[in-house]
């Protein structure tokens, strides 16, 4: 069985301050806007492997709340 991750008070607290749900998940456009990029920035961070994703269908990718928030720790 797959555990989730544990996360610190801290990543707690920057999802807070962010308006995000660690295991929630959002849209390409969503997460666009969360990191303060363009849908096409967020497309080429994911392609570079900068940024983890899940892929929901062949062409639909969604996003979880702590990958969003790992993104913005890394940046």
């Amino acid at each position: 069985m797959l555990e989730p991750p544990e996360f610190s008070q801290f990543h707690h607290r920057m999802a807070q301050a962010q308006g995000l749900d660690l295991y929630g998940k959002y849209s390409e456009q969503e997460a666009a806007k969360v990191l303060d990029l363009s849908v096409v920035s967020l497309r080429r961070l994911r392609s570079s492997g900068e940024i983890d994703c899940v892929r929901v269908s062949p062409r639909k990718i969604c996003f979880f709340g702590f990958q969003l928030i790992q993104c913005l720790l890394n940046a």
